[in-house]
């Protein structure tokens, strides 16, 4: 059956847009697997708490079982929830760049969310820039599973009409949208004993990183 496809408007008030995420959410509350538009590039998402969803995002994706995905939350309160209380560092960095572009790999600590860690027990997290996506996931109840939408070692789509002509057979709904993206993905940190790992620099500069780091560190 091929996808439901549901239009983001460019502009919308308050009830339009939470109306819009309450369908996109339910949609993945329910197990359902989407293709959307990141604050970057064009993704795939459903429930953290949704296995099968998350097999056949593996199956798209052609990505191997150990390899885990990243997680949006809706705030950093949340994912304080996920993984207990941030070092000043961390702090910092979320202060600075959360909503927006930066994953940071942490440790999750909740039980109910083992099953998407990597086998070091961490995952990388994130709270999307875009109003819209925090409140799907506020509407999940979970955290977000999301990856980019291409398969794996391929390029990005560049389009709604590139996702939907290649994925309308493989997800349950696609968001389609005329909305600029980023067009690269978001920069990717490892925090480790006051400083951090920079596994991918994208959006987000390692001088911007260090910039912040500095602050944190003098104060």
């Amino acid at each position: 059956m091929a996808a439901q496809l549901l239009h983001l408007p460019l502009e919308a008030d308050v009830k339009t847009l939470a109306d819009f995420a309450r369908q996109v959410g339910g949609v993945m509350k329910e197990g359902g697997l989407i293709a959307f538009p990141a604050d970057t590039v064009w993704g795939l998402g459903c429930s953290a708490l949704a296995p099968a969803a998350i097999e056949r995002i593996r199956q798209v994706k052609g990505r191997r079982e150990d390899h885990p995905f990243p997680l949006y939350a809706a705030s950093a309160a949340d994912v304080w929830t996920f993984c207990g209380e941030p070092s000043k560092a961390v702090e910092s960095f979320a202060k600075e760049f959360w909503p927006g572009h930066l994953t940071m790999v942490l440790p999750l600590q909740m039980p109910l969310l083992k099953g998407v860690a990597g086998k070091d027990g961490t995952v990388g997290l994130r709270v999307p820039g875009s109003d819209w996506l925090r409140l799907c996931v506020g509407e999940i109840g979970a955290p977000m599973v999301n990856t980019s939408a291409n398969r794996t070692g391929e390029p990005t789509f560049a389009s709604a009409e590139e996702v939907v002509a290649n994925l309308q057979d493989e997800v349950d709904l696609i968001v389609t949208t005329e909305l600029a993206l980023a067009g690269k993905p978001s920069t990717v940190i490892k925090p480790i004993d006051g400083g951090y790992e920079l596994l991918r620099e994208g959006t987000i500069a390692k001088s911007d990183l260090e910039e912040v780091l500095n602050v944190a560190r003098n104060r």
